[in-house]
C-alpha cells in the first residue's frame, strides 16, 4: 500500500517474502516494511516549487523498518488484498485537491482509491494497511 496525502509525506506498507525471492507464493518467510519519507516527495521535485525561489530537486531521506511477518497471517492478507483488487472497477472516482490517494498492488494488479469514507471496502482496506505499519 502506497499512501500519497496532499499536505504530508509519503510512505508505503509492504509485505514480501525474503531479499530476492520474487516468487511471493512460494517464500518460506514473509516480512513487513514501512518505509516513510522525510518530508513529501511531490513538493521536493522542481516543476512542483510553486512560488519557492529555489526551484532545485530538494533531498528527500527515506527510512525503513523491517520485521518478520508471520507466514498464516501473510497469506491470508495477500489473499484479501487479491480478491479486493480484482474486484476493483475503474471508472471515474472521487478525487478532490485535498485528502490522501491510496495505492494497492499485488503482482501485476493494481488498484487505487481517494480518502474512502464509507465503512466497507477501501476503506477497509486502508485500515489494514494502516494496522500493519504499527505493528513494526
Amino acid at each position: 500500500m502506497v499512501v500519497r496525502p496532499s499536505f504530508s509525506f509519503e510512505y508505503a506498507v509492504r509485505l514480501h517474502g525474503a531479499k530476492g525471492d520474487n516468487e511471493i507464493d512460494r517464500a518460506a518467510k514473509f516480512f513487513l516494511t514501512y518505509s516513510a519519507a522525510d518530508k513529501t516527495i511531490w513538493y521536493s521535485m522542481p516543476e512542483n516549487r510553486l512560488g519557492q525561489k529555489d526551484k532545485r530537486q530538494q533531498k528527500v531521506k527515506i527510512t525503513e523498518k523491517t520485521g518478520e511477518f508471520p507466514k498464516p497471517l501473510a497469506t491470508r492478507v495477500m489473499q484479501l488484498f487479491q480478491r479486493m483488487i480484482q474486484q476493483t472497477s475503474y471508472g471515474v472516482g472521487e478525487e478532490g485537491a485535498d485528502g490522501t490517494t491510496y495505492e494497492f498492488g499485488i503482482g501485476r494488479a493494481y488498484g487505487e482509491t481517494w480518502s474512502p469514507r464509507e465503512r466497507k471496502s477501501p476503506l477497509l482496506f486502508v485500515e489494514l494497511g494502516e494496522s500493519l505499519k504499527l505493528i513494526l
